[in-house]
């Protein structure tokens, strides 16, 4: 029993986040059409002629759901001018209450929000309905993989889904890198073939080192390869090139290579007598997150 409250405890802090492995794991136990209730408000925010995203909601979250909409905006622009421009892209997002959410989904109290059918939805404490810097962190989390999903008509590989999604929230929980640490202390890396669909089959444990292992390979490609390569990789699988080809041709290696360089990098930091943390190590350079990559774009447009 304190093996399994141990395990709900870390997943409560690790995951505060919705992830993937939510709406994986959770995709057959409800009706979407079981969330939407009676004398809801709707309204339509179209970025341009590609892009529809539906706002429903009860009329007590209109002026959250405004604020949701203009930072969709800003959040849109910069995914295109990162991965590309998505075609013929709907998205509903849901606001409702969060005992609504919860009694028809029977996801885990801790969900922030989950992607769904073309849906994001955000279970609403109509007691604290302020948009902060988590709220943001999530809908930039969810806003990316049905980004994702939109440009690579679904066929992207799951780790690069969920690294991407990841270091789209601007910051990230030290207990990510925790765990990936304490694993390495006694075992070799994952290797990204095995992390090429959902996590929802592998072992509890394993879940959070698959998420911090995604979230270095993207950190790793944003800082040592060109950025633009991720553009042509999201083109090529929107016209129907497979994963692993479109991963080769964008960034002039083989993921099987890839894979190698970065176990590589993480067995050397391991054995090494005098390593450095492995924030560091992970960190590579804040020129490269998100929030500066965000700022020179904005600049771009100003400028």
């Amino acid at each position: 029993m304190a093996k399994v409250k141990k395990i709900f405890k870390f997943t409560y802090i690790l995951f505060i986040l919705s992830l993937l492995f939510v709406t994986s794991s959770f995709a057959n136990s409800f009706n979407i059409q079981d969330l939407y209730l009676n004398n809801e408000e709707e309204f339509l925010l179209q970025i341009n002629n590609d892009v529809n995203i539906n706002f429903i909601y009860s009329k007590k979250y209109k002026q959250l759901a405004n604020v949701i909409a203009k930072q969709i905006k800003g959040t849109h622009y910069v995914y295109e001018n990162l991965l590309g421009s998505p075609k013929d892209f709907k998205l509903t997002i849901k606001l409702m209450n969060q005992e609504d959410f919860f009694n028809i989904t029977n996801v885990p109290r801790w969900t922030n929000a989950i992607y769904f059918k073309k849906h994001i939805i955000f279970p609403i404490d109509d007691e604290n309905q302020k948009f902060d810097i988590e709220f943001l962190k999530s809908l930039r989390h969810e806003y990316m993989h049905a980004f994702i999903y939109n440009l690579s008509n679904g066929k992207c590989a799951s780790w690069f889904d969920e690294g991407i999604a990841q270091w789209a929230e601007g910051s990230t929980n030290p207990k990510l890198w925790n765990e990936l640490e304490k694993f390495l202390e006694v075992h070799y890396a994952l290797s990204f073939s095995n992390l090429e669909n959902s996590y929802t089959t592998m072992p509890t444990y394993l879940v959070p080192v698959a998420y911090a292992e995604s979230l270095f390979g993207i950190k790793y490609l944003i800082k040592n390869t060109d950025i633009k390569n991720f553009k042509k990789l999201f083109s090529l699988l929107n016209n129907g090139v497979s994963f692993n080809e479109s991963f080769k041709n964008a960034f002039n290696l083989s993921v099987e290579n890839f894979d190698y360089q970065i176990s590589n990098i993480l067995y050397k930091w391991k054995n090494s007598k005098d390593r450095k943390s492995f924030d560091d190590l992970i960190n590579f350079s804040t020129h490269e997150d998100f929030n500066h990559v965000q700022a020179r774009l904005e600049f771009k447009v100003f400028n």
